[in-house]
């Protein structure tokens, strides 16, 4: 489908099998199309995503599906000066052969992902989730990044960060792999991340859970543990990182940071559009966040804060996840 300054309205519609160059499904310019419960299965574009949208395209997908997608850049979606919503959206199992395995953010694109699942996503070179080229800053809420990786010599198994300030709130980041950066790597870019959980992602060579350059790093009431290598979670060259209220393994400077195991439980259904790791009874992460800087809900819709560890007063927890308040006797 080409749209060119107009914006159809698609539900229940499937598009595979399909192959071209740019948006081998749907190229959007100047176009901003409604799709409702929509499917792109298994769709080929040897250079641009299997949507295109460029040129101050701004669709609206709600409920939509982009699977075993392949091309070079943002096998699902590549934007250029775009920014599409995106609400109950999965990516799973998408290759590029380069770079943005799932989505590829360009030029002034700042879409915004609620209720968005990456999985199994790769790419060769950089971004097995999302790679974010410059002045692009997304805004990603109750998001998951569930073992994307990248295969060649570079970074950001879940996300790829170049020259941009993302934010992050309320997002998982669990079994993604690189070179560096297994969750997050970055270069000269200034990231903000809220009540993220990282945990068991990898990077052969350092920043299991982030690795950055020359950028400005600020993580609020978060929680990084259990990734590889253990001796470098969090490693910024060249940079600053502000960190406050977050258990980080092997300690970090900053207000209200923790070093102590936070007990995780395995990544499950725990409620919510995206899997969660919960914080069960006893966790030290629960009760300790920064009230003021507390979102509404947790990455589940659970509101925020809960009296999760029974002392008669309700605190925001550490991490994507909120545990609830204890049973009254």
């Amino acid at each position: 489908m080409y749209n060119d300054k107009s914006s159809p309205i698609l539900t229940k519609v499937t598009f595979t099998g399909n192959k071209g160059i740019d948006g081998s499904c749907m190229d959007n310019g100047e176009s901003s199309p409604v799709l409702n419960e929509v499917v792109f299965d298994g769709n080929i574009s040897s250079n641009k995503g299997c949507m295109n949208n460029h040129t101050n395209s701004n669709p609206t997908l709600t409920g939509v599906t982009f699977s075993n997608n392949s091309s070079r850049y943002g096998s699902g979606i590549y934007n250029y000066q775009s920014s599409p919503i995106l609400i109950d959206v999965i990516f799973s199992n998408n290759k590029s052969s380069f770079v943005g395995g799932a989505m590829f953010n360009d030029d002034h694109s700042n879409p915004s992902l609620n209720d968005v699942l990456f999985s199994n996503n790769s790419a060769v070179q950089e971004g097995g989730g999302i790679f974010n080229n410059a002045n692009c800053n997304p805004i990603l809420t109750n998001v998951a990044f569930i073992n994307n990786t990248v295969s060649g010599r570079g970074g950001g198994g879940g996300i790829k960060i170049y020259k941009s300030s993302p934010i992050l709130t309320n997002v998982t980041f669990s079994g993604n792999h690189a070179l560096v950066g297994g969750g997050i790597d970055m270069w000269e870019s200034t990231p903000s991340l809220i009540n993220v959980t990282f945990s068991a992602n990898t990077a052969d060579l350092t920043g299991g859970a982030i690795y950055g350059q020359e950028s400005t790093l600020t993580v609020t009431n978060s929680i990084i543990w259990g990734n590889i290598p253990v001796d470098s979670q969090v490693k910024i060259d060249r940079g600053v990182s502000k960190v406050t209220y977050s258990i980080i393994a092997g300690g970090f400077p900053g207000t209200g940071n923790l070093d102590i195991n936070p007990q995780l439980e395995g990544l499950a259904d725990n409620g919510g559009f995206t899997p969660t790791s919960a914080l069960p009874f006893g966790s030290p992460a629960i009760d300790a966040g920064d009230q003021s800087n507390c979102p509404q809900t947790d990455q589940r819709g659970v509101a925020r804060p809960e009296d999760g560890n029974g002392d008669g007063v309700a605190r925001c927890d550490m991490g994507a996840y909120e545990a609830s308040s204890l049973p009254k006797l």
